[in-house]
């Protein structure tokens, strides 16, 4: 049972991921369930928007906003982030069908903002809360430009006009303000108001990792259910999987390389790397070609097995610096 629990905790997202998958096909391809899917999907639909603000709140609440101030590698990623997205766009717009689709794909990938939950990620690897939560405010304003732009570029008609192009920012910033201003703002009356919560949610530290665990499993069957349900041919699914794959590594090792510079290796490998892959899912779908919502859609698969393999080899090194000082 030991061993179990063990397991259980060092590969905690591999299983979220799992669980979601299996359970997305355990609904869909067992008929004596396919009327408790029809009920349960929309419930799950509902709640998990709350989820992933419980997690924001949860985080947002052990942050010192007094504190907060522009990170030191902040603007080498931005040039890193708007270099790859230009490349990506050109790319995009001169080629056709598949090959305009996965380099889109890819291009999504690089344009989605740092994810709300990485300050969570971060904590678990040591890093700075503080200034991951800083990178997320301003990422999330930078992909209310760049979302549009990319959207109006790669319109059917050619380029877009100003009009659309504000249109969809503001549909984009309305949507990334009202996931991240209210749980920060509740997050800031519990930190100076409501000292027993406050202190409840200090002790239990772990309590943003595990519901975004939560959020992970829905994301991964809701993620399946697009592929399986995808009229797209196999190479076309493999090409685009294949991209988000490759954005995903250069996207870690890069970001890790900037903030190495900076002393802030972990800080930027998941500012660059962990994507808020359910606002990009959601831009794609409803300002791109809505197949393009696939490679963000694998993103968040490969990103989070990234994820996992960092806070297992994170919580090992701790173990063994423990273990040789009891030595000592």
């Amino acid at each position: 049972m030991k061993r179990l629990l063990r397991f259980l905790k060092d590969w905690t997202l591999p299983v979220a991921i799992s669980i979601g998958v299996a359970l997305y096909f355990l609904f869909t391809r067992c008929l004596a369930l396919h009327a408790a899917a029809d009920v349960l999907t929309p419930w799950v639909e509902r709640l998990f928007p709350f989820n992933v603000f419980l997690i924001l709140w949860a985080t947002f609440t052990k942050v010192d906003f007094r504190t907060l101030r522009l990170p030191r590698w902040a603007l080498r990623l931005t040039a890193v982030q708007i270099a790859s997205a230009a490349v990506l766009l050109g790319g995009a717009m001169m080629l056709r069908d598949g090959g305009s689709l996965v380099v889109s794909g890819a291009l999504a990938c690089v344009i989605a903002p740092c994810a709300t939950a990485s300050p969570v990620v971060t904590g678990k690897l040591g890093g700075n809360i503080q200034d991951m939560t800083a990178y997320v405010l301003i990422s999330s304003l930078l992909s209310a430009l760049f979302i549009p732009f990319c959207a109006a570029m790669l319109a059917p008609s050619g380029v877009g006009s100003l009009a659309t192009m504000v249109q969809v920012g503001v549909r984009v910033l309305w949507r990334v303000g009202a996931v991240l201003v209210l749980p920060l703002i509740l997050g800031c009356a519990v930190r100076y108001w409501l000292s027993p919560l406050y202190r409840w949610v200090v002790r239990h530290s772990d309590l943003p990792f595990y519901l975004w665990c939560l959020a992970l499993a829905t994301t991964s069957g809701i993620t399946v259910r697009a592929i399986d349900q995808s009229a797209l041919p196999i190479a076309t699914l493999l090409a685009l999987a294949a991209g988000a794959l490759l954005v995903c590594l250069a996207q870690f090792s890069i970001g890790r390389r900037i903030g190495h510079c900076f002393n802030s290796r972990v800080e930027g490998g998941q500012a660059l790397g962990q994507k808020n892959t359910a606002l990009i899912i959601w831009a794609t779908s409803t300002f791109f070609n809505p197949a393009t919502s696939l490679a963000p859609g694998c993103y968040v698969l490969w990103q989070n097995i990234v994820n996992s393999w960092q806070i297992h080899r994170a919580r090992h090194v701790k173990q063994a610096k423990t273990q040789r000082r009891a030595g000592e």
